[in-house]
């Protein structure tokens, strides 16, 4: 059986997929679709891109294109992502929009909004990572919504030999404005002086940086640098809490999350999108306020390990796209008895 032709938006930027999750996704997706622009070649123009393979692509699966307006020369990019829609309902093609996140992390404006509600009423499968997102998703999209945990992928992680420094509370990943690093600082941090809270990942917002510097202190300590694996691993596996303080309305999946799982971490996060879905599982720790987020870590954290063994069983990027495969199918399927 031959088959169909599918192209994953975004096409690979200069500077690289800094984010695992397009990697991973077109790898899975090779076993049950034919897939454009598998060889990951850097692309000039995202947008650009997406229009070439509007005219060739069966499926579209876009990720965070309703961030288009956000990249350089954004209204030009803006302008090639409705024209790309335009050809791909002019050759009657799918589109399978990964609804990541319910408001933009750079925040929602009239373009934001104005893909979204295009996709909300012309995609064919809108897949979401959350449960929240998933009602959310529900109640404005004209096509079927499917929830699918965000899936995960083991890691080559090696042993790990630098300088081990001291710590109770890990935060790692980049660090930006909703991560809520620098608030978690600010409301906490006076009432854990017998934690030692590390926090290590790269922040590109100067003010922002230095804000966090001057919470450093004898058991607090800013590494401002994106670390490897090997060294977020051994933290994780050996502190007592793996902390994303995230703040804002736009929390819904979370792949730092699931990486945190498979490095033995034990994450806590705000009670929202996925890592509520995760407390349910039993494999997450979550709160409400500031309150109850310093009554956890004043605690020991234990989550078992035959549950997240299960749950990485059970959430592999194979299982997802052999889901979405078969939802396609099932729909394609559909839409041919209804044309007799």
């Amino acid at each position: 059986m031959k088959k169909e032709k599918v192209y994953l938006y975004p096409s690979c930027p200069k500077e690289g997929y800094g984010n695992p999750y397009c990697l991973n996704f077109k790898d899975a997706l090779k076993n049950s679709f034919e897939l454009l622009d598998a060889d990951n070649k850097v692309t000039t123009m995202k947008s650009l891109t997406f229009l070439r393979y509007s005219f060739e692509a069966e499926i579209f699966i876009l990720n965070w294109i309703e961030n288009t307006i956000y990249l350089r020369l954004g209204f030009i990019q803006f302008c090639l992502v409705f024209l790309s829609f335009f050809v791909i309902k002019l050759r009657k093609k799918r589109i399978v929009w990964i609804f990541h996140n319910i408001n933009p992390h750079e925040g929602g404006n009239f373009f934001t909004k104005f893909v979204m509600s295009y996709l909300f009423k012309h995609a064919s499968l809108i897949v979401s990572h959350s449960k929240e997102a998933y009602s959310f998703a529900q109640k404005k999209a004209l096509c079927k919504v499917m929830y699918h945990c965000h899936p995960i992928k083991e890691l080559n992680i090696h042993n790990w030999n630098g300088e081990k420094l001291p710590c109770d509370i890990l935060i790692w990943g980049a660090i930006l404005p909703y991560k809520g690093v620098l608030e978690f600082l600010e409301n906490c941090s006076a009432k854990l002086e017998n934690e030692n809270i590390l926090i290590l990942g790269k922040c590109q917002d100067y003010k922002l940086a230095e804000a966090i510097y001057s919470y450093s202190s004898k058991h607090i300590r800013f590494e401002n640098r994106r670390a490897d694996f090997s060294e977020i691993a051994y933290y994780a596996q050996t502190c007592k809490f793996v902390l994303f303080p995230y703040v804002g309305e736009s929390i819904s999946s979370s792949g730092v999350l699931m990486d945190t799982i498979v490095m033995g971490g034990t994450p806590i996060g705000p009670n929202k999108g996925a890592f509520k879905d995760l407390q349910k599982e039993g494999i997450c720790e979550t709160y409400n306020d500031y309150n109850e987020l310093l009554t956890i870590l004043t605690s020991c954290g234990n989550i078992s390990d035959d549950l997240k063994k299960r749950f990485m069983e059970e959430n592999t990027w194979s299982n997802f796209v052999s889901n979405l495969s078969s939802e396609l199918n099932s729909m394609q399927t559909k839409d041919t008895l209804s044309s007799y």
